[in-house]
């Protein structure tokens, strides 16, 4: 009861302070760190069972690192390129030796010393990309450079995870040597099994579950693979933790892996907040203020380090200045899978509990000064660039930038007949493009012709963001389900306001309901069905029809513009006639207020009994259509009536209806 009671509260508290801190535009993170502080024993003590709630943020890690494991695929790590790679080894190595030497100095024994440094060497990848993300740098090149280093920091927590705890000398038998050896052995029979799965069963295995299963049950195994590769870990000697990025790494190489990741995101996020609130709760507030000399002191260090080692990594890539500046000032914190390192050396001893209180509130400092140092980055090149001299210097200093374009693309939802037709249309005339697909066996087909195809539901934001709904132009939903087209508009739209969205609509009543979720433009299937039929009819007659192509695309314009103003003004209502037929004219009319016709339906009126006209479709005041309109529709004032008839036979309507 106790444990049901302290996660309700902790979500409950972490939810209103993530959404202040949304408001403010500050990382979620910060915030549920924040919670830990003022909920655990550090604050105000409400939260006592810190040890469940540590349990639980396990799970949060085990998630974690599961779906960096699926993201991390070997094609997304070569778009890093070798050299964002190489400053991240350079990064790491520089910094843990960095960190050593410093934490050595400071009176620390050596086997603590290098313990710290490898956990003090990560960076946050939580707060980093969304900080990025939000600022739109992500596609820059101090963006991309960032990406790389966080990536070979990600990956090097399986070795760190792996060999850290052989410094704590506990539980080695024989030497250490001995000891690093049976480590690696191990180590390397369970990740060659993995590795060895991963590309010949597991890839083959979960593309037939999501071809053959509902979702539901893809989910279920999915989640169940990564836990069962997690226990295997811990029993092998290796942390669940590092189970768990194996067995996302396994599934990376599946064309299932993005949406793999988007199934698996409402777990980690609700485990990892649970996590980031239990790493708040290792900040004790009271220690901060007893020990504020010390703690700002490993602060300091902390930030220099890092800003140094960082920017001398990049620079010995000869990286112009603006990347340096950027990816320094980005990547001066500590990540949060520093906390699983540094808890382990005071569970076995390495460090006390008075260097890991220092440390783990300098860790909490330098993530809440980082969306802020962020921010500060564009202010700082323009108060450099003011300042000639310096620049003039650091131009001498610096290569300059190289930008590569970026094009534009359209990214479309679904591959039926209509995106079919689309993609030949663009590919014709060298417009980029990528789909997102649902059918794996289309989308395996497409990726052997070559065409970028993301497997994954449209509607959902990971699968959009992996698609690269940022940077696109346009983006046409071809799917057939209302809902999720509606959800995928959304999505889109909050993720690129500038995004021009084109949905398809099958009936008439889903109009209205898709401009509200973003929609700049429907096709609307039925409309385009009559088109199709009154072309056909009227191609049928030849000669004996006039000004067919101009009726057809006023008839299309007329309707174009009604949709996209969802409302008839009197000015638009009524374009005037035309010919169709010899003799036979088409025209629209507006029903004016106070017209005889205000409360009639179509059969009370007998308007083709009366004057010999045909009314082809009634546009209501809000913008809908009705072809072939019922006998027993109603009539009411602003109503549009397209109706096709002899020039004696319009002038009749027209006294009939004013």
């Amino acid at each position: 009861m106790v444990i049901i009671q302290s996660v309700t509260l902790i979500l409950l508290v972490a939810g209103v302070v993530g959404a202040l801190f949304n408001f403010i535009r500050l990382p979620g993170v910060l915030a549920f760190i924040l919670c830990g502080i003022l909920l655990g024993p550090g604050g105000f003590g409400i939260v006592s069972d810190t040890e469940t709630i540590h349990a639980i943020a396990e799970l949060g890690i085990i998630f974690l690192l599961f779906v960096l494991g699926a993201e991390l695929s070997l094609p997304r790590i070569k778009e890093m390129r070798v050299h964002s790679l190489w400053a991240g080894v350079l990064q790491m190595s520089i910094s843990i030796i960095a960190f050593s030497l410093c934490l050595h100095l400071f009176g620390i024994s050596t086997r603590a010393a290098i313990f710290i440094a490898g956990a003090l060497a990560l960076s946050s990848t939580a707060i980093v990309l969304k900080m990025l993300s939000d600022e739109g740098e992500m596609e820059t090149a101090h963006g991309r450079i960032a990406m790389g280093i966080l990536i070979v920091q990600d990956l090097s927590l399986v070795p760190l995870m792996t060999f850290m705890p052989l410094l704590t000398g506990q539980g080695v038998e024989g030497s250490l040597l001995e000891s690093l050896a049976w480590v690696l052995l191990k180590s390397t029979l369970f990740l060659g099994t993995i590795v060895f799965l991963s590309w010949r069963i597991v890839p083959w295995t979960i593309d037939k579950i999501a071809a053959g299963s509902s979702k539901e049950i893809f989910s279920v195994f999915v989640v169940a693979f990564g836990l069962v590769i997690a226990l295997l870990a811990e029993q092998v000697g290796l942390s669940y933790a590092v189970g768990a990025f194996v067995a996302g790494l396994s599934l990376s190489q599946s064309i299932t892996s993005r949406q793999i990741v988007a199934e698996s995101l409402p777990f980690r996020d609700i485990f990892s907040t649970v996590f980031f609130v239990s790493v708040g709760m290792l900040l004790d507030v009271g220690f901060l203020l007893s020990h504020l000399p010390m703690t700002m002191l490993f602060t300091a260090m902390i930030i220099t380090v890092k800003l140094v080692t960082t920017a001398l990594a990049i620079y010995l890539l000869r990286f112009p200045f603006k990347t340096i500046l950027w990816s320094a000032l980005s990547l001066f914190q500590v990540g949060e899978f520093s906390f699983i390192l540094l808890q382990t050396g005071l569970n076995t001893g390495t460090i006390s509990p008075l260097i890991l209180n220092a440390v783990t509130s300098s860790i909490v400092i330098t993530m809440l000064m980082t969306p802020l140092a962020i921010r500060a980055v564009p202010r700082i090149q323009k108060w450099l660039e003011r300042q000639q001299n310096i620049m003039h210097k650091i131009e001498q200093a610096f290569p300059h930038e190289r930008i590569r374009p970026l094009n534009d693309e359209v990214v479309i939802a679904g591959y039926g007949p209509i995106a079919r037709n689309l993609v030949q249309v663009l590919q014709a005339h060298e417009v980029g493009f990528r789909i997102i697909e649902m059918n794996i066996q289309t989308v395996k087909q497409l990726q052997q012709e070559g065409i970028h195809c993301v497997f994954g539901d449209a509607s959902n934001a990971e699968v959009l963001a992996h698609a690269n709904i940022h940077q696109a132009k346009v983006f046409a939903v071809t799917i057939p389900d209302i809902r999720s087209a509606e959800l995928a508009i959304q999505n889109a739209r909050r993720m690129n306001p500038n995004l021009y969205c084109i949905v398809r609509s099958r009936y008439q009543h889903h109009l209205q309901s898709l401009f509200t979720f973003g929609a700049d433009e429907v096709v609307y299937e039925e409309f385009e069905t009559s088109m199709s039929f009154i072309y056909s009819i009227l191609d049928l007659f030849g000669d004996y029809i006039t000004d067919k192509e101009s009726y057809m695309l006023l008839l299309r314009e007329n309707r174009k513009a009604l949709l996209r103003t969802g409302n008839v003004t009197q000015d638009s209502a009524r374009y005037g006639r035309f010919s169709v037929f010899k003799d036979t004219k088409i025209e629209w009319i507006s029903i004016p207020e106070g017209s005889p016709l205000i409360g009639m339906t179509l059969a009370d009126a007998g308007l083709r009994q009366k004057t010999g006209v045909n009314i082809l479709s009634i546009v209501g005041a809000d913008g809908l259509e009705q072809i072939t309109p019922d006998p027993s529709t109603p009539l009411s004032a602003n109503q549009v009536l397209v109706v096709i008839g002899t020039i004696d036979q319009l002038k009749s309507l027209e006294e009939i209806v004013c």
